[in-house]
């Protein structure tokens, strides 16, 4: 299937947008996007970083020029977007500058979501309750203040209790995946025996059969507090 030239313009234009996303994607503690959220964010991000291009080029312009000589510098994005005219041609050194420019975006917005600036902000002014974070990420992570605390995986269908110090836990809800070193292995019905010790210990979670227990003290390899 050939594409039409409107369509490889949009392409074209909208590759700030993706980069962006793409990155805030990777960087961020989130599902993948969906598709329908994934085109979104992939539109509004391009369309604001060549704002941002059109800012900063004004801004620069503004210092080169001064302001008895100044003039606004428009970019040729939404001319190139919506022209009839195929004269009209699409700059690509305004593209890779905007990429650029949405890079560092993509960068600062995963930065301002993993730390939950943007929630903390809302919350504060009372429009919502959220985190930005499921349970199993807000639990664990914390913006990382506790990572490295002891917790039991109890293993409900055999009967098995893993006590270990949390290394690296999987940030995805739907794959759980915990790591955990100097585990003790307990029986649930019986947790004063002890059956095996692991230097490290991967285990996979069932949401079905397994619970976690977190003493927020420090544990001795036999679960006792210090």
């Amino acid at each position: 299937m050939e594409l039409s030239e409107l369509t490889i313009k949009i392409i074209v234009l909208l590759l700030p947008g993706f980069f962006c996303t793409t990155i805030i994607e990777a960087l961020t503690n989130k599902k993948k996007f969906d598709i329908r959220t994934y085109i979104v964010s992939v539109i509004i991000l391009g369309f604001l970083s060549y704002f941002l291009l059109l800012i900063c080029t004004n801004i620069g312009h503004l210092i080169y020029v001064g302001m008895k000589n100044f003039s606004i510098v428009k970019i040729s994005f939404f001319d190139s977007l919506v022209s009839i005219d195929k004269n009209v041609k699409i700059k690509l050194l305004e593209v890779l500058y905007a990429t650029m420019i949405s890079i560092i975006l993509g960068i600062i917005v995963a930065g301002l979501l993993n730390k939950g600036y943007i929630y903390k902000l809302f919350r504060k002014m009372h429009v919502t309750l959220k985190t930005g974070n499921d349970v199993w990420i807000d639990v664990f992570d914390n913006n990382n203040k506790s990572i490295k605390q002891f917790v039991y995986v109890v293993d409900k269908k055999y009967d098995f209790v893993y006590g270990g110090w949390l290394e690296y836990y999987s940030f995805d809800p739907d794959n759980k995946e915990l790591y955990l070193s100097d585990v003790v292995v307990t029986k649930d019905s019986n947790r004063c025996e002890e059956l095996r010790r692991f230097e490290k210990l991967y285990i996979t979670y069932d949401n079905q059969n397994m619970c976690i227990e977190i003493n927020g003290g420090k544990e001795d390899n036999d679960g006792s507090k210090k």
